[in-house]
């Protein structure tokens, strides 16, 4: 890394690797239950297809009662009921009726969390069939999703409107819950205007911008989450305050703002695209403009990250991108013309990097 090392504020506490978490009990039933992992994914999924935390918000049902709600067979549906009772989203009471979990309880369609969408969004052919060819992935470096599909995810999404509407609500989901430890590490009243570059429905915005009255903003992405953009800015009644707009982040970004964030956006692309992305950001940025992108960091020393190291092959597998460390992105900054100033923590497996 070339250039002034950023400050980092530290989260501290102690760590322990992933390596130590696996290794408890017996390491051939622990070995067995991460390979019989997919079974629990489409388990999941399948509760939330046929939304039996909806159903069951208002109590437990019986097994015909699902059933007729969910046009299943009596017989089926109850062997798949007993399987997510054992992982603990059902309860069963005496009578063999089933009810809600606070584990079940987060797959209502209404939950905060999105957990319903995200369960749907993982379990879909666009993710599980790149994942099954990361061998050849290992072999060749090219993306699983590209050799499967024959073309990169976000081509793919243009051309399945129904799949690009459920990885907008997948990704949504993955902010959800952080949203609120990311909006109170930062003093987000200090800027007049942010443009969240990739912003998706503009969750994260929104909630800047509830904690910053009197903050503009610009959810900035491709035209097919126009829709869901608008939704959020309505429901959110932030009309006066934020905005759509359409465009490529590799060809223009919305010029003269104060603050420009790019949340779970840079680990898409590889290094030369990720410069190309900051430089767009550079010159649309007001002088003194602050850059802040937010992503889970991998450890400069290896040690324990288990979302962002999963998140990483989880990126080799979708996109040919990856995560990173600070260092690393402070030479990307450093490449785009900025200088990464800080490193800060927040309640969730997000990082801040401050530049300018």
């Amino acid at each position: 890394m070339h250039g002034k090392q950023p400050d980092v504020i530290a989260d501290g506490g102690p760590r322990s690797t992933v390596g130590h978490t696996m290794a408890e009990g017996d390491p051939a039933d622990t070995l067995r239950r991460l390979i019989s992992g997919y079974q629990t994914t489409f388990l999941v999924q399948v509760a939330a297809e046929l939304k039996l935390a909806d159903r069951l918000t208002d109590g437990p049902r019986g097994v015909d009662e699902l059933a007729d709600a969910t046009n299943s067979r009596p017989e089926v549906l109850r062997r798949v009921l007993l399987a997510l009772n054992q992982l603990g989203l059902l309860t069963r009471d005496k009578s063999g009726r089933f009810g809600l979990t606070a584990m079940g309880e987060c797959l209502r369609s209404d939950h905060p969390e999105g957990l319903n969408a995200f369960a749907r969004y993982q379990a879909h052919a666009m993710i599980q069939r790149p994942w099954s060819d990361l061998l050849q992935t290992i072999h060749t470096g090219q993306s699983a999703f590209r050799a499967v599909f024959g073309r990169s995810l976000f081509e793919y999404l243009e051309g399945h409107p129904d799949d690009a509407a459920l990885f907008t609500a997948g990704m949504a989901a993955r902010t959800a819950g952080p949203v609120g430890a990311i909006v109170a590490a930062y003093n987000w009243p200090t800027f007049g205007t942010i443009v969240d570059v990739g912003g998706a429905d503009g969750a994260l915005l929104a909630g800047i911008l509830a904690a910053a009255p009197l903050t503009r903003g610009i959810v900035f992405d491709q035209p097919r989450v126009r829709v869901a953009a608008e939704r959020r800015i309505t429901d959110e009644r932030l009309q006066g305050r934020c905005a759509f707009a359409s465009g490529d982040f590799f060809a223009e970004i919305p010029a003269g703002a104060d603050a420009y964030i790019l949340k779970y956006v840079l680990h898409d692309w590889n290094d030369d695209e990720v410069v190309a992305i900051l430089r767009n950001v550079r010159r649309a940025a007001s002088t003194p403009a602050r850059l802040i992108v937010i992503e889970p960091l991998l450890p400069e020393d290896e040690e324990s990250a288990p979302e962002a190291v999963m998140m990483d092959i989880a990126m080799l597998v979708i996109t040919g991108g990856r995560e990173r460390t600070a260092a690393e992105f402070a030479d990307l900054y450093e490449r785009a013309g900025f200088r990464l100033h800080r490193v800060i923590p927040t309640a969730s497996p997000f990082k801040l990097l401050e530049g300018g």
